[in-house]
């Protein structure tokens, strides 16, 4: 299996990250991941997304694992 085949989530320390764990706000990490992919973070979703668009699994095998099935929705 080639590493382009998995899907992964990548969460890269930064500020954001740090001082949500430091405050005990650790749901809020996700929406960090979402939107700072300008720095190399990717949430589950999105790299589902990524899957099914070179057509390496199913949409149907990509929704059953997706996190949260409306923003993988938004990423294809």
């Amino acid at each position: 299996r080639r590493s382009s085949d998995l899907a992964y989530e990548l969460l890269i320390n930064n500020s954001a990250v740090s001082n949500l764990i430091r405050e005990g706000r650790t749901h809020e990490i996700t929406t960090v991941i979402q939107t700072s992919s300008q720095e190399g973070m990717i949430d589950m979703d999105r790299s589902l997304a990524e899957l099914v668009r070179r057509g390496e699994v199913t949409i149907e095998h990509a929704f059953e694992r997706a996190i949260d099935p409306k923003t993988f929705e938004r990423y294809l």
